[in-house]
């Protein structure tokens, strides 16, 4: 199997943590891991320690979220999402998100609101859900959070890979999906007043099809680059 690359200047953002499955290191909020099948792992000890207390089923994407010191607050396989007593949330079942998805969910913290936060749900490949967006209240039932709104639509006809960097403006953020059967990359600016419609457009790289569908997206940590990497089913294998 081979893997292409592409890589491509598309915005000028930094770095922003926002805690997706498996992410690296120092930052508070990515340090509680849930993930696979009902694994976990701890990185606030000096010496990481697994968890064998988890709950959920991602067999491929999924995303966790915490606060400032490092406590766990969410977590999702895009299907639903959890509270930090590994709970789902009232309202955080049957969201649109695809957990075969390689990544099927995403944390963003609202730019402006301390409580607020916002799960970003992909579907696989060209399924019929695409990205959409639900919003999470923390101050609801009791600090556990809720979901106050669900599967807001944004675009179909996507790849499963999703990422985001905060813009630099060091407050708002570019929330990113690729487009399936073309080359474009879509961002959506995340502000104090809500996700936008209308996705900033970039043309750039290879087109997507169905191999390449599969895969992920990562932004470089100062925000300058973006990086798509997908299966080439061609062959030799």
């Amino acid at each position: 199997m081979r893997i292409r690359c592409v890589i491509a200047a598309l915005l000028y953002c930094a770095a922003l943590f926002l805690a997706p499955g498996a992410h690296a290191q120092p930052y508070p909020e990515a340090r509680y891991w849930y993930f696979g099948d009902r694994a976990g792992a701890n990185f606030n000890p000096a010496t990481p320690v697994s968890v064998n207390n988890g709950v959920m089923q991602a067999p491929a994407g999924c995303a966790v979220i915490g606060d400032a010191e490092g406590a766990l607050l969410f977590f999702s396989n895009g299907r639903r999402v959890w509270n930090a007593d590994r709970e789902v949330l009232p309202n955080g079942f049957g969201l649109n998100g695809d957990s075969l998805a390689t990544q099927s969910a995403l944390f963003v913290h609202h730019p402006d609101t301390p409580d607020r936060y916002y799960l970003f749900t992909l579907d696989q490949t060209n399924g019929p859900n695409g990205l959409q967006y639900s919003i999470i209240d923390k101050t609801k039932e009791g600090g556990l959070g809720d979901v106050v709104e669900k599967n807001k639509p944004l675009r179909t006809g996507l790849c499963d890979k999703l990422s985001a960097v905060r813009h630099r403006d060091g407050r708002d953020v570019w929330v990113l999906a690729h487009g399936f059967g073309s080359n474009a990359f879509y961002a959506w600016r995340v502000t104090a007043n809500g996700v936008s419609e209308t996705p900033v457009e970039t043309f750039i790289g290879a087109s997507h099809d169905l191999a390449q569908g599969t895969g992920q997206l990562k932004c470089a940590p100062t925000g300058a680059f973006v990086a798509t990497a997908g299966a080439d089913l061609q062959g030799p294998f």
